[in-house]
C-alpha cells in the first residue's frame, strides 16, 4: 500500500490542534509562535488584514467587534460574521482556521499535506459534520475520516494495549461536552455507547465569572460598564481566573481603567475564591452527570460502571478539580486518568490518520457509533427511528411504511436526526417523494431504508414493495444546513405512518 501523510486536526471551540505520525510516533505540531494549541479565533484589522490564532485573540481584547470566537459551535446553522459590508458564513470562518493549522503542520513537515482525520464532539449531527468537512474543502483538506474526539481520546490512550480494557471517555472542552465509552483491545478500538451536551463547556464556568466579575464591579461603582471593549476584558479576565483556580486556592482579578464615571477611569479590584467559584457552578457540575449515565445506558453497550476499567478525563475544562471529584463519585472512590494529556484527541487523530495512510502497519479496526439517532416523520407527527443512537457504523437500516389518507398519490418522507420524540424538534435532513398509484390508506407497503458508512455519509431510499418503483438521496447536507429543507409542503406534511 501506498504511503501518505494524512494530519489529525482537532478543531475545538476554543482552541485547536494538529498532529503528526512521523519517525514512529506521534507529534503535536507548534504553530508559528511556537505553541501547540491555537486559539480558534479569527479578527480583522482596521486595514483589512485578517488574523488567525494568539494574534487575533489579543488583537480582539480591545477590538472585539472585529473578531469570531467559538465558531465551531456554529457550523451547520444560518449564523454569518460581517467585516466592512461582507458577510461570512461560520464554514468560511472555520476554515481560516483548518488553514493555519494545516500551513503549521506543512512548515513542521517540510511539504504539503491535503488530507486529514477530523475530530468532532459525538452530539454533532450530520450537517454540523458535512458543514466541518466544507469547512476543511474550503481550507484546502480532504476529510478522509470524522472520528467522534473521545474515540480519538480513546484511540490514543489505549493505540498498543494488547489485552482488552473499558474506557470511559469524559471530554470536555470550551464548548461541549462528550462522554464515550470505548472498548479497546486484540486489534479493535470499539464505541459502546455515547452521551453529551453541545450547549456545556468551560465557557460557562467562564460566564459565570464574568457575571461576578460584573456584579462586583456594579457593588463597586454603582453601574455596569455596556462597552464591548470591556465586556471582552471581563470575558478574558474570567477565563483566565478559572485557569488559575485550577492549581490555586483563589485569585486576584485586577482590571484597571475598565470603564470611565464621568471623566474619571474606574478600575476591578476583587479576589475570587475555588470555594466561591464551585459553590456558584454547582448546577453546572450536576448537568454533567447526566451524559455520563447516557454513554452508560447505550442499547447495545456496557450499562455498569464497574465493568469500565479507566476513567479518562481528556479536554482543558477536565483541569478543574471539581471534575476530578466529579468523577471519584462517579467511580465510587476511583482516581480518574489524566495521562493523556491536553492533545489526546489530536494525537489520536493523527494515529487514525497513520492507519489509514499506511505509516503504521498494525492491524487495527476501529469501530465508531451514530450518536444521535435517525428516523423519520410519521403521520403523527413523531420520530419514528430507522438507525437508533449508538449503532456501530457503517450501517444499513429498514422500516416499512404506508399511507394516511385514500387514493394519496405522494409518499412524502422526512428524513430527521436527534433524540426528541416530535419530528419537528429534531434536525431536517432531506425530503423524498415516492409516486403512488391510487390505493386505500394502510394498503401500500413503503419501505424506507438509511445506509451510513464509515464517515457518516448517508444514502436514503424508499420503495413501494407492490409495484418496485424507488426514490433515493444522498442527503445534500449543505443545503441542509442553511435551512432550505426546512421547509414542508402542508398538503404532504402527514403521509405515512408505521405498518
Amino acid at each position: 500500500m501506498a504511503v501518505s501523510t494524512i494530519i489529525g486536526i482537532d478543531f475545538g471551540t476554543t482552541t485547536s490542534a494538529v498532529g503528526v505520525f512521523q519517525n514512529g510516533r506521534v507529534e503535536v505540531v507548534p504553530n508559528r509562535h511556537g505553541d501547540m494549541e491555537t486559539p480558534s479565533v479569527v479578527a480583522f484589522t482596521r486595514d483589512g488584514i485578517r488574523l488567525v490564532g494568539r494574534r487575533a485573540l489579543e488583537y480582539s481584547i480591545l477590538h472585539p467587534e472585529s473578531a469570531a470566537h467559538r465558531v465551531k459551535l456554529e457550523l451547520g446553522g444560518t449564523w454569518t460574521f460581517e467585516h466592512a459590508h461582507e458577510r461570512h458564513s461560520a464554514e468560511e470562518v472555520a476554515s481560516w482556521v483548518l488553514n493555519d493549522l494545516r500551513e503549521s503542520a506543512e512548515a513542521h513537515l517540510g511539504r504539503k499535506v491535503s488530507r486529514a482525520v477530523l475530530t468532532v464532539p459525538a452530539q454533532f449531527n450530520l450537517v454540523q459534520r458535512t458543514a466541518l468537512a466544507e469547512a476543511a474543502e474550503r481550507a484546502g483538506i480532504e476529510a478522509v475520516r470524522m472520528l467522534n474526539e473521545p474515540t480519538a481520546a480513546a484511540l490514543h490512550y489505549g493505540f498498543g494495549h494488547g489485552e482488552e480494557h473499558a474506557f470511559l471517555v469524559f471530554d470536555m472542552g470550551g464548548g461541549t461536552l462528550d462522554v464515550s465509552v470505548v472498548e479497546v483491545g486484540d486489534g479493535v478500538v470499539q464505541t459502546k455507547g455515547t452521551g453529551g451536551d453541545s450547549n456545556l463547556g468551560g465557557a460557562n464556568w467562564d460566564r459565570r465569572i464574568a457575571d461576578r466579575l460584573l456584579a462586583e464591579f456594579a457593588r463597586q461603582h454603582g453601574f455596569r460598564p455596556n462597552d464591548r471593549a470591556a465586556l471582552r476584558r471581563l470575558e478574558d479576565a474570567a477565563e483566565k481566573a478559572k485557569i488559575e483556580l485550577s492549581s490555586a486556592g483563589s485569585t486576584a482579578v485586577s482590571l484597571p481603567c475598565l470603564a470611565v464615571d464621568g471623566h474619571r477611569p474606574v478600575h476591578l479590584e476583587t479576589t475570587l475564591t475555588r470555594t466561591r467559584l464551585e459553590t456558584m457552578t454547582q448546577d453546572l457540575l450536576l448537568k454533567c452527570e447526566q451524559p455520563v449515565r447516557q454513554a452508560l445506558d447505550a442499547p447495545f453497550g456496557i450499562n455498569d460502571m464497574a465493568e469500565v476499567d479507566r476513567f479518562i478525563l481528556a479536554g482543558a475544562a477536565t483541569r478543574m478539580p471539581m471534575i476530578a471529584r466529579l468523577a471519584r463519585k462517579l467511580t465510587r472512590g476511583r482516581e480518574p486518568q489524566r495521562a493523556v494529556g491536553p492533545y489526546a484527541v489530536a494525537s489520536g487523530a493523527a494515529l487514525q490518520g497513520a492507519l489509514i495512510g499506511g505509516q503504521l502497519n498494525e492491524d487495527l479496526l476501529l469501530l465508531d457509533v451514530m450518536s444521535l439517532p435517525l428516523g423519520i416523520e410519521t403521520g403523527d407527527e413523531r420520530m419514528c427511528l430507522v438507525i437508533d443512537r449508538d449503532t456501530t457504523i457503517p450501517s444499513r437500516r429498514s422500516e416499512v411504511f404506508t399511507t394516511v389518507w385514500d387514493g394519496q398519490a405522494v409518499a412524502q418522507i422526512n428524513v430527521h436526526q436527534g433524540r426528541r420524540s416530535l419530528a419537528r424538534y429534531n434536525k431536517k435532513l432531506a425530503v423524498l417523494e415516492l409516486a403512488l398509484p391510487p390505493a386505500p390508506r394502510g394498503e401500500p407497503s413503503i419501505e424506507v431504508a438509511f445506509d451510513i458508512d464509515a464517515n457518516t455519509v448517508l444514502h436514503v431510499s424508499a420503495k413501494n414493495l407492490d409495484t418496485g418503483e424507488t426514490v433515493s438521496v444522498r442527503p445534500d447536507l449543505r443545503t441542509a444546513a442553511h435551512a432550505a429543507l426546512q421547509r414542508s409542503d402542508p398538503d404532504k406534511a402527514v403521509v405515512v405512518r408505521e405498518l
